[in-house]
Parts: structure tokens; C-alpha cells; sequence
């Protein structure tokens, strides 16, 4: 799927979406004149599509922003968006962090206003958003900015905000950061020194068997039990597992989450729910990957023949003709969370291939909202000796730091 420069607005605002470099090289030779609508959102919003993983993309958009003669307009709005969100205490977390880190890059460029702003808004952040600011408010002031944002967390000493000292850790180090909590004079910041310390040392909880799994997954229907419970169960536990997900019955999604691996044996429900609709459906072909019969190929071959293309994962049987011949197949279009979710099955279909099934890749490349699955089809590509220039290129500019590390450093081309 190529694309030729310039960009129109729709397909220039796409490509800010997905974090797309094609986005950097429309501003570098034909500027912002007619996409400044879509640039203006990507600047005032986070448009990552998975943003707790992909973090921010501010680094990125400041950079662009660079590229034009004249971009204060698009740096008066972002000062204006802070300050609202700041001051709306209900606006999206991820929005005011993305916010905030590109108020820091413009005050490391020389904006004094910018910091200011940053500054002033954070003071009465609720404390889910002061998390994610308060790492861009140790980047701007230094470490000496940490009493005064550990006092905000260390009120209750429930160590809430572990996450701001993770991350001034990892800056600072451990030693300075213990020592400049430890000597402070409000005794929130020494509460919440403690509090983080007891954290990082708590022993872990025993391990639960079948009923205390069953327990937790009515107080905490997450999938994170499921797998939790996945890592460290016994082979008797996933027998009544397997047990339970033929009785059926509730959290039958989790209970398939947790029957991803090691299943002593295949459910006998198990086809008929990936037939289905919905999670459940997808969570019971994750659990029908690990049986690799002749049957559940052809249940592969069936569900993408109609148009159901979680069937792929099904397919890793199936001949390297027969998986490249999917790139045909594949839709163009889509919701974000559908072509994700067909992209990281692919990923682990073309594990281990040959070249042949590069097409399927370059799909992947072109079409998945997320920066990081799109980088390792990139990386997938590159190990195959089959980018294309064109995307080699644009990779450079891509929002997600280790692939433009990637081929700045190795772009290589056939």
C-alpha cells in the first residue's frame, strides 16, 4: 500500500494516529497548510493507541513542530489545553501527560512561559494525573522537585505513586533519591519514602490453589489473575480447569485466558465457543493454538475463509505459500482494536519463515495502530532482507523511538 506525498489531510491525519513517518516527511517538504486541523489534535491530544504502553509521542510531535517556520500557534494551543485540563480535573490522564511532556520540551527549547504553565498546572492535579506529569516535572527541575510532589502521595503512607519513584530512581539513582525523601522536612515525603520502600520489599503472597483462584477472580475479574494463576498452577488445577471451562458457567473469558498453556487436554467446548462471537471466542482460539491438529488448521482455514481473521492463529501449521497467501486477504480497513489484534497474531505466524511471507508483514507494517507491533514487523522484515525503500525511509521518522533507532543506525534496503 504506498503512498505518495503530499499527504491529503485525511490520510496525513491517519498517519499522525498510527505514528506513521510519512506524517514527518509531508510537514519537511510541503509543510502544515492544509492539514493544520489534524496536526492540532495530535499536538492537544494523545493519539497513541495503546498509550500505557507506547507512553507519549511528544518527543515526536515537537520535533515535527520544529520543521515549520512558524509553529506558536500550535504551541499556544498546547498551553491552552494544559491549563483546561489542568484545571477540568476530569480530563483524560494520558492527554495531560502528553500535554505535559511537550510543555517540558518547549521549556528545555527556551520557553519560560511553557514551564511556568506546566508548573502551575500541576499543583491541584489529582493525584492519577500527577503521576504520569510528575516524571516531566523531575525532567524540568531536577531531583530537588521530589519532596514537594512525594509530599502530595505520602499523605495517606499507602505508598500510592510508586510508579514517580520507579522512575526517579531509574534518573536519579536509588542512593540520591532515598536521601534527598529522607531529609525532607514535611513528613508526608518521608512517609511516602517508607511507604515505597516497604513496597520494595514486601514478600510475596502465597500461592492459591483452584478455590482461592475461583475467589480472586470474583474480587478481581481481570486477566491478569487468569495469568497469574496460569504461571504457578499444578497439573490437577488446569485438570479442573478444564473442567470448568466445559461446565461453563461465569468469567468463562478469564478461565480461557488461563488456559492459554499446559492444558492437560483439549476442552471438548473448546471449538464450538471459538466458533462463536465476541472475547470469548478469541480467548478460546488462544487456547486452541496449543493443540495443533489437522482439525483445528481446517477450523483455521474456515473462520478466515469467513472473514473471521482471529482464525490465523490457527494456522501455524499451515505452509509458508499459504500464510503470504493471507496478504491478499487481509482487510484494508478497520477498528483499531481488530487490526491489532489480526496484526499480533500474524506476528507470531510469521515467526520463523522465510521471506516469502514478507507481503503479510508489510500489511502489518502499514495497517496496525500500534507502534510497537509495527516496529517488530519492521524488525521481522529487516532480519528477512525484504524492507521495502520506501518504508526503510520513512521508518526513520516513525513516533517509536527504537525504530527510528533502528534504521538510523542500519537502513538497510534491498
Amino acid at each position: 500500500m504506498a503512498y505518495r506525498l503530499p499527504l491529503t489531510a485525511e490520510a496525513f491525519g491517519d498517519a499522525l494516529r498510527q505514528g506513521l513517518g510519512r506524517a514527518v516527511q509531508h510537514l519537511r517538504f510541503h509543510g502544515d497548510t492544509e492539514v493544520r486541523a489534524e496536526l492540532l489534535e495530535a499536538v492537544t491530544r494523545n493519539l497513541a493507541y495503546d498509550p500505557q504502553s507506547e507512553g507519549t509521542r511528544g518527543v515526536w510531535l515537537a520535533d515535527m513542530l520544529d520543521l515549520l517556520p512558524d509553529a506558536n500557534r500550535y504551541w499556544a494551543a498546547v498551553k491552552a489545553a494544559y491549563a483546561r485540563a489542568a484545571a477540568s480535573r476530569v480530563a483524560d490522564p494520558w492527554d495531560v501527560a502528553h500535554l505535559a511532556q511537550l510543555l517540558r520540551l518547549r521549556a528545555g527549547r527556551g520557553d519560560a512561559a511553557a514551564a511556568e504553565v506546566l508548573r502551575a498546572g500541576s499543583v491541584d492535579l489529582p493525584l492519577r494525573m500527577l503521576e504520569l506529569i510528575g516524571p516531566e516535572l523531575l525532567l524540568l527541575d531536577g531531583l530537588e522537585a521530589l519532596p514537594a510532589l512525594a509530599a502530595r502521595f505520602g499523605a495517606d503512607g499507602t505508598g500510592e505513586g510508586g510508579w514517580l519513584f520507579a522512575v526517579a530512581s531509574e534518573k536519579f539513582g536509588s542512593g540520591p533519591v532515598a536521601e534527598i525523601l529522607a531529609a525532607a522536612a514535611d513528613p508526608r515525603a518521608r512517609a511516602y519514602l517508607g511507604a515505597n520502600r516497604e513496597a520494595d520489599v514486601a514478600t510475596p503472597s502465597q500461592r492459591g490453589g483452584w478455590v482461592e483462584f475461583l475467589a480472586e477472580l470474583d474480587r478481581k475479574p481481570r486477566r491478569s489473575t487468569s495469568l497469574a494463576f496460569a504461571r504457578r498452577a499444578t497439573t490437577e488445577e488446569l485438570s479442573l480447569l478444564v473442567a470448568a471451562i466445559d461446565a461453563g458457567g461465569p468469567h468463562l473469558e478469564l478461565l480461557l485466558h488461563a488456559g492459554r498453556e499446559r492444558l492437560p487436554r483439549m476442552p471438548t467446548r473448546l471449538v464450538e465457543l471459538a466458533t462463536g462471537d465476541g472475547p470469548v471466542a478469541r480467548a478460546a482460539i488462544e487456547a486452541l493454538v496449543q493443540f495443533r491438529t489437522p482439525e483445528n488448521l481446517a477450523l483455521g482455514r474456515r473462520l478466515v475463509e469467513a472473514g473471521r481473521f482471529d482464525g490465523v492463529r490457527l494456522l501455524g501449521a499451515a505452509g509458508d505459500e499459504e500464510v503470504a497467501g493471507l496478504a491478499d486477504r487481509l482487510p484494508a480497513q478497520g477498528s483499531a482494536e481488530m487490526l491489532h489484534h489480526i496484526g499480533m497474531d500474524l506476528l507470531g505466524l510469521c515467526e520463523g519463515r522465510r521471506q516469502l511471507v514478507a507481503p503479510v508483514l508489510i500489511w502489518m507494517v502499514e495497517t496496525t495502530p500500534c507502534s510497537f507491533c509495527r516496529y517488530n514487523a519492521l524488525d521481522r522484515l529487516l532480519a528477512l532482507g525484504a524492507v521495502p525503500a520506501e518504508l526503510a525511509e520513512e521508518a526513520i521518522h516513525d513516533s517509536n523511538s527504537e525504530t527510528r533507532a533502528l534504521f538510523a543506525q542500519d537502513p538497510i534496503v534491498p
